[in-house]
């Protein structure tokens, strides 16, 4: 029996398992009409969603087509209103022809006025110069008037001669009407002249009119030309607008193109998802009456297999049992295996602290490098620049030292000069000693010592009088060597100064008083003490 109810309840056990696969299958085919029943409501979905799309795009082509229309209006307006500016400025031109050409009229009228005024003007001078001369006639012949009066006065004592002053005075009578002839000629022509002198006058009016509506006439065509660039601007910018306009439309069109393309697809798109749509309606609606047809078989298999299961419980608690035991020890070793994963989390963490504060101790040693190359580079940039202004300095000194030589050369060519001369010209000892002062300025010696500003102090001295003196350096003495050896540490060197005033007679011309002449007459020596071991006191330098 034992053996009977072992036998039957392996078979149940293969028949369970067929069922629960059964049943497995059955469930997966579930999932897998409901995921297609997913997928089709999704396509669903789409599918109103492009219709919603084609109806805004059919509404943005509706809106796009009025755009259009406008723009193809505003189009036809600019473009009527270009019309009719052309016309407008081939008006004015022509206009600004006919103005030219008249202008050009009275050009030519002017100058010929012009010519006949130069003429006139030439005539004028002629009639003048000869009105001139008759008048000189006229003054000289009642001079000789005079004088024929005169003469037939003594006539009457003087017979004899009567007759020679009488045909003298015929002759005077014929030149006297000569000259009433000419001065007839001359009243013709001063009448002439008069005419001319209105006639000028009427030209004068005449061009003055003719300047004045010229001027009228270059404000209108200045006007005219004023409107005509203004147009032109105008011009230039309705069609940069119409460029424009043209470049919108152009590229309206391609866009409405372009969406009358996307909804030819779109609308072929949609009958095809349509026809996919009809399709796969009626795969569901198959799908539905073959899931309740599932659903009736799955009842009746469910009622007869729970009676099974009813029997197999025991069976399923024992089972249960030995599942609770492995599910214990798999307890244990997933806890083993964390407590290994958290070991080796820590050691993984405590490597990068490591690494870490090795990082930063690099970084450190990069950045006092840094440091130290950045002082470096100050420091080289320093002693450049120290180099540069030393040289600078060196250049001055340089300079200094010329110029201080070639005045040496000169005092020293003066004083050959006045050795040459004869012992009457030169001054007297007295007034040379009065000449020559000494000042002694004592100094401590100092490796930076300012060399320029001494230089500045002893050239900038002048006299009570504010009289200018000439520096000149005459004598350079130096220490003996006995000095020098007593002062190891470099001992400053005595080194003498003599600075030449003006001769006497420039002085006395100069000065006003006596004051001024005995300061003018003292001597001044300057006596500088420079370090001999700095850098400044070779034996080349004179300050």
């Amino acid at each position: 029996r034992l053996e009977k109810y072992e036998d039957e309840s392996k078979l149940l056990t293969l028949e369970l398992r067929n069922k629960s696969a059964e049943l497995e299958e059955m469930t997966k085919l579930k999932c897998d009409k409901e995921m297609q029943l997913e997928e089709l409501s999704e396509t669903l979905r789409k599918v109103e969603g492009l219709l919603v799309k084609k109806k805004d795009l059919e509404a943005t082509v509706e809106n796009l087509q009025e755009r259009e229309k406008e723009t193809k209006n505003v189009l036809q307006i600019r473009e009527k209103e270009i019309h009719d500016l052309k016309v407008h400025l081939t008006s004015t031109a022509e206009k600004e022809q006919n103005y030219l050409k008249q202008l050009m009229t009275l050009n030519t009228d002017l100058e010929g006025e012009a010519l006949k005024n130069e003429q006139l003007t030439g005539y004028i001078d002629k009639l003048l110069l000869e009105k001139e001369q008759i008048a000189q006639e006229k003054s000289g012949m009642a001079t000789e008037l005079k004088k024929l009066q005169e003469s037939h006065e003594a006539s009457c004592k003087l017979r004899a001669d009567s007759r020679k002053k009488e045909e003298n005075t015929k002759q005077l009578v014929e030149k006297l009407e000569e000259a009433n002839g000419q001065l007839r000629q001359v009243k013709t022509n001063i009448n002439v002249q008069n005419e001319l002198e209105s006639l000028k006058e009427k030209m004068a009016k005449k061009g003055e009119e003719i300047k004045s509506k010229l001027d009228e006439r270059e404000e209108n065509a200045k006007s005219i030309e004023n409107e005509i660039s203004r147009k032109e601007k105008q011009l230039k910018i309705l069609e940069n607008k119409m460029n424009n306009l043209k470049k919108q439309v152009e590229n309206k069109t391609k866009c409405t193109e372009e969406l009358q393309q996307e909804n030819k697809v779109l609308k072929k798109k949609i009958t095809a998802e349509s026809k996919k749509a009809s399709i796969y309606e009626g795969k569901v609606n198959k799908l539905q009456l073959e899931m309740e047809n599932m659903n009736k078989q799955h009842k009746e298999t469910l009622d007869i297999y729970q009676k099974d299961i009813e029997t197999k419980k025991v069976n399923e608690n024992k089972l249960l049992e030995e599942v609770e035991k492995m599910r214990l020890l798999a307890d244990e070793a997933t806890i083993t295996q964390r407590e290994t994963d958290v070991r080796c989390q820590h050691k993984i963490t405590e490597m990068v602290a490591l690494m870490e504060k090795h990082k930063h101790e690099y970084d450190k040693m990069v950045e006092e490098k840094d440091t130290e190359l950045k002082l470096y580079k100050i420091k080289e940039q320093e002693q450049l620049s120290s180099k540069r202004s030393l040289e600078s300095e060196l250049s001055c000194l340089k300079s200094e030292l010329s110029s201080l030589k070639e005045q040496l050369k000169a005092e020293i060519e003066e004083k050959e000069n006045l050795a040459k001369e004869p012992p009457s010209s030169m001054v007297p000892e007295n007034e040379k000693k009065h000449k020559k002062i000494q000042t002694h300025f004592s100094e401590t010696p100092k490796a930076h010592l300012d060399l320029d500003c001494a230089s500045m102090n002893v050239k900038n001295k002048k006299s009570p009088n504010d009289i200018p003196i000439k520096v000149n350096m005459m004598e350079k003495k130096k220490k003996p060597p006995s000095v020098s050896a007593k002062s190891p540490l470099g001992s400053p060197s005595l080194r003498t100064y003599i600075i030449k005033t003006p001769p006497i007679h420039k002085l006395q011309s100069e000065s006003t008083s006596l004051h001024s002449e005995q300061c003018m007459r003292k001597k001044q020596k300057v006596l500088l003490r420079l370090d001999a071991q700095s850098d400044s006191s070779e034996h080349s330098d004179l300050l």
